[in-house]
Parts: structure tokens; C-alpha cells; sequence
């Protein structure tokens, strides 16, 4: 682009450092950077520093670190015209999709997002949310005012060697009743199914970075799958007369074992006796985990 020879001298240095930029391959790639990822000048995010009230920049920032498919999306939707809310939405259940379950932005500022499905015998309501669970505690000689710890620990030890027993089992029906009874102890050994949500944030959340977003979603995925055999397995315990009487009989043997004094911990060997089950006894059942 040539400059009219009647413009002054100062249009023309414009023009001539114009058609410089045009012809400079450089200044298309950095132009085409600030299209493509209007953060680029970003290198990290620290939720203890980050002043911004609005949460879609904050999520923005995040998801350019740990979900770089998800920003590009997001960007590609803020250039087409989305508005704030369909904005949300896009990244809520793209980050789902991704393994990190999120229902709003707002969640971000709080770390991964976790559910917490670990029973508290102690809360007021307990009793009356899960009934079915009492009755199974009952087994163990624990209702709602036990209050003894020699009793739930007692208990506790018990669970766990049911557990162990019964999740090493072939028939994938007893492996649920394992799950359940591990559920209701809180022993499973995962995290977001033996903890309440106050016990969960006493260790702190995890963190929007790679090494947490990846262990999260391990955790999750995990959680989400022993849920669903904790909900089968409660289902059979109540429903079937033979795998709830196989667990009584089991607890009378473990309780009759630990008062010989032969080992007083959860590795004590014990001979625990499963019977085989008929095909049609089936332990399935559909339930929302966040019901249990």
C-alpha cells in the first residue's frame, strides 16, 4: 500500500510502518496469539492472590492451565458471541465431561469440587435419614445412643474384616455387600466415601493444577463406582434374607474369634463362611448415591 504523493510526511511514516507490520510474518503470529488466547501473558494463577470478583475470568485462568482443549472451546464460543451465562454453562459441563464434576463457576474458588458421602453416627439426623443403616448397625450392637468407643471400635474392626472378606470374594454380589458394610464404616480406604464434608476440608482441598486435577479425577471416578456398589450391596443386605443372614452369622463368628484372644486387631484370621448364592438373588438396585 503506497502513500498518495500529496500527503505529509508524517501519514506517510504511518503508512510506511503499516504496510511494515503487514508484510512481517511475526506480526501475524502474534496477532493470531492474541485471537487464539487472549490471557497469553498469564504463566499462572494464585487463588490467594486473584482480586477479580468475576468468576468467569477466574475460571478462565484456571481452565487455560489444566483444561487447554476446554479454553480453546470457550474462547472459540466468547469470539461467535455466547453470552456470560452460556459461557457457564460450556465450561461447567465440559469439565465434567472431563472427569471434575461442576455445577457453577462460582465452585472454582474452593478448589476441586468433592462430594463427601462418609457416614456420622453422632449427627442428630443420622438415624432418621438412614434408617436401613440402623438396622445393619443393630448387627453390630450399635444404635443411635451408643455412645461407647470400645463398642464402635469394636464394631468398626468387625466391618473391616467383613469387608476385607467379602471384597475379595468371586461373586461380585458379595464384593457390593463389602463395599456397603466398608461404606458404612468407613473404611473403603477412599477419601470422598469415608469422610463428611467437614472432615474432607479439615484436609484442605485439592488445588486447580496438574498433579491435583489428575489425581481428583482418579478419586472421583473411584468414588463414584464403590457408591454404586455401596447402594447394590445395601440393597441386597436388606432385601435378601440369605446374604443378611450369611453377614449376622459371620459377625457372630468374628465376635466369638476376638473373645478368644487370639488376635485382637483387623488382620486377625478368621474362617468366614459364604454360601454360595442362587442365580436369581440379585443385588441390583438403582439408587442415587447422594441419597445414601
Amino acid at each position: 500500500m503506497m502513500a498518495p504523493p500529496e500527503m505529509n510526511p508524517l501519514l506517510q511514516v504511518h503508512h510506511l510502518l503499516v504496510d511494515h507490520l503487514l508484510s512481517d510474518p511475526q506480526y501475524h503470529l502474534m496477532l493470531a496469539v492474541v485471537l487464539l488466547d487472549p490471557l497469553w501473558q498469564q504463566t499462572e494463577i494464585d487463588p490467594d492472590e486473584w482480586d477479580s470478583d468475576d468468576d468467569l475470568d477466574y475460571a478462565l485462568s484456571i481452565i487455560r492451565q489444566v483444561f487447554p482443549s476446554v479454553y480453546a472451546d470457550v474462547i472459540n464460543a466468547w469470539y461467535h458471541g455466547s453470552s456470560p451465562d452460556a459461557l457457564e454453562r460450556l465450561i461447567c459441563e465440559s469439565v465434567t465431561a472431563a472427569g471434575i464434576p461442576l455445577e457453577s463457576l462460582e465452585q472454582m474458588r474452593g478448589g476441586i469440587p468433592l462430594e463427601a458421602y462418609g457416614t456420622d453416627f453422632f449427627d442428630p439426623d443420622f438415624a432418621e435419614s438412614h434408617p436401613d443403616v440402623m438396622d445393619i448397625l443393630s448387627w453390630f450392637d450399635v444404635d443411635s445412643s451408643t455412645s461407647d468407643s470400645e463398642t464402635l471400635v469394636r464394631g468398626c474392626q468387625i466391618g473391616r474384616m467383613l469387608m476385607s472378606s467379602l471384597c475379595q470374594h468371586s461373586d461380585k454380589r458379595y464384593q457390593r455387600v463389602g463395599w456397603a458394610i466398608g461404606w458404612i464404616w468407613s473404611c473403603t480406604g477412599n477419601s470422598m466415601v469415608d469422610l463428611t464434608y467437614e472432615a474432607l476440608w479439615d484436609i484442605g482441598p485439592l488445588d486447580w493444577n496438574l498433579d491435583d486435577v489428575a489425581f481428583g479425577k482418579v478419586m472421583i471416578a473411584e468414588a463414584e463406582t464403590i457408591m454404586k456398589d455401596v447402594a447394590q450391596g445395601l440393597f441386597s443386605l436388606q432385601s435378601q434374607p440369605v446374604i443378611a443372614a450369611a453377614v449376622c452369622g459371620n459377625i457372630r463368628q468374628i465376635r466369638k474369634h476376638l473373645k478368644k484372644g487370639k488376635q485382637t486387631h483387623e488382620r486377625a484370621v478368621v474362617r468366614l463362611d459364604w454360601p454360595e448364592l442362587e442365580p436369581g438373588i440379585d443385588g441390583a438396585a438403582i439408587v442415587d448415591a447422594p441419597v445414601l
